[in-house]
């Protein structure tokens, strides 16, 4: 979204309790927020524009290869050389039947495996065995992403690209070649790339991917902006948990 003043926004976000994330950001879009349900924000003061809003894929996390960023540059060049076939993400989620007692173990342990297990098994009044049958089934649905930043994260610039393209997976490809921890996900007919560069690589980062994508005619537009409050910041820590459908089952994701 494009919004005045971010900021303002944050008392109706942090209150909203279908909203479980967002990143305040400068440049062509400074807001994002993900939410299990469709939240309208634009009857608050300050609203631009929504520049795209639909349901979103999963995340798709490139395997790092240890390289020199140099060689990350060729063989990029070397993706783009070949015939390329339009190739977009899947935006299916995966299916979860969930209980009560699994949704609330998840939201607890859904941004960070590294907690002590010990408060968790007596909060959740569950035995030993079966509090890790609990988190191998979680385990079993889902997908576990461990930042690698060899760099230490405070060495790098970090750039959110929302890219119009019919080439998603190339794009990914391509990313996956830096060797550094990125993710990407669909919108619509856009990808949305959170991408890390090295400080002092930036030039060298539009111009031998970027601009080189845009002569190549691989992507057809782009817009960048950079987050300035921790993405890591979460209101409630954990969300606030929607009441598992009657169904049984929700997008997990």
């Amino acid at each position: 979204m494009k919004v005045n003043n971010p900021h303002s926004f944050i008392p109706f976000i942090e209150k909203e309790e279908w909203i479980f994330y967002y990143c305040i950001l400068i440049g062509h879009f400074n807001l994002i927020f993900m939410s299990y349900r469709p939240i309208d924000l634009s009857h608050l003061e300050g609203y631009e524009k929504t520049v795209v809003s639909s349901i979103r894929s999963d995340y798709f996390v490139p395997e790092i290869v240890e390289k020199t960023y140099e060689t990350a540059f060729q063989n990029i060049a070397h993706k783009c050389e070949r015939k390329i076939e339009p190739s977009l993400l899947d935006v299916g989620l995966h299916d979860v039947k969930w209980t009560e007692e699994l949704w609330n173990l998840f939201l607890d342990l859904k941004y960070n495996l590294r907690v002590d297990f010990t408060p968790l098994m007596k909060k959740h009044e569950f035995k030993y065995t079966t509090f890790y049958e609990r988190v191998k089934q979680l385990l079993r649905n889902s997908c576990v992403y461990v930042p690698l930043y060899p760099l230490k994260e405070s060495k790098y610039s970090l750039f959110y690209f929302l890219f119009k393209t019919k080439y998603q997976k190339l794009i990914v490809d391509s990313f996956g070649e830096l060797p550094v921890f990125s993710t990407h996900l669909r919108i619509k007919d856009f990808l949305l790339c959170r991408v890390p560069t090295p400080y002092g690589l930036e030039k060298e980062h539009f111009r031998y991917i970027i601009s080189l994508w845009e002569k190549k005619g691989i992507i057809d537009s782009y817009k960048l902006s950079m987050p300035y409050i921790s993405e890591t910041i979460h209101p409630g820590m954990p969300c606030p948990a929607p009441s598992p459908p009657p169904s049984g089952t929700t997008p997990f994701g």
